[in-house]
């Protein structure tokens, strides 16, 4: 009967071994694993970003325009600073394919005074397709208000890209609007 009590409890002494000795309780597996896990989140997170930010916008002269970009970028800030206009965009609060929508454009002075009599363009870029890209040019309604009707032939993103001028003075109004079907 010993020898059944003994075989007993080696059979004990073997399933603890096998349970304590099991990979999920060592450190190193879930260190491991915890790490395959922070590299998956960190992939899909950048894959996330890179959909939502990039534009797709290619520039012939990137080179050029990148030497160039700081003091040109200062210079723009330093001149809207300095004239202190604004520019209000009135667009449609849901832009539709194919449909002839009106934009319209407040421009007044630093002391909130209409400003007429200035030069309003509206460039507007596919952000994936360049062949789609185009400018219009904005009529004056009078009191710096300004419009101009626009149709839309894809849908999806699109920036705008609003420069008034008056005289030798320049000012843009960037915006991003989404066309629906």
């Amino acid at each position: 009967m010993s020898d059944d009590k003994s075989k007993g409890e080696n059979m004990n002494s073997e399933k603890r071994q096998i349970n304590e000795g099991s990979a999920w309780r060592s450190p190193w597996v879930w260190g491991m694993l915890g790490l395959v896990a922070v590299m998956l989140s960190v992939n899909i997170f950048m894959i996330v970003m890179g959909f939502r930010t990039n534009t797709g916008l290619v520039v012939e002269d990137f080179y050029d325009r990148g030497k160039n970009y700081f003091h040109s970028e200062v210079k723009r800030l330093s001149d809207n600073e300095r004239l202190g206009w604004q520019l209000k965009l009135e667009a449609p609060a849901t832009p539709l394919l194919d449909a002839n929508q009106t934009y319209r454009l407040k421009l007044s002075d630093a002391q909130g005074y209409p400003l007429g009599s200035a030069r309003v363009m509206m460039e507007i870029f596919r952000p994936n397709d360049a062949t789609r890209d185009f400018a219009v040019a904005m009529t004056e309604e009078g009191q710096g208000e300004y419009s101009v009707p626009v149709t839309f032939p894809l849908p999806g993103n699109w920036d705008l890209l609003i420069t008034a001028i008056k005289g030798e003075d320049k000012m843009d109004l960037a915006q991003r609007i989404f066309v629906k079907n």
